[in-house]
């Protein structure tokens, strides 16, 4: 029998993306979609070179940003 490991224990998994807050219609309180969130966290990763991981924290660093406006 083989063990299964759990990888990466804590780190988001792959096709997740973090909770927003949300109005019930697909949005955030604030406008936000996760659709812009992604945009922002995608050209983010592009700029940065195109690291390999999950990418968390340009996730993060993406949905604060709009979240607060920037």
């Amino acid at each position: 029998m083989h063990k299964q490991h759990r990888k990466h224990e804590g780190q988001a998994q792959p096709g997740k993306q973090p909770a927003v807050a949300t109005d019930g219609k697909g949005g955030s309180a604030q406008g936000v979609t996760t659709a812009d969130i992604r945009l922002r966290a995608y050209r983010k990763w592009e700029s940065a070179g195109k690291p390999v991981g999950d990418g968390i924290q340009f996730w993060l660093e993406a949905e604060g940003e709009l979240l607060r406006g920037k």
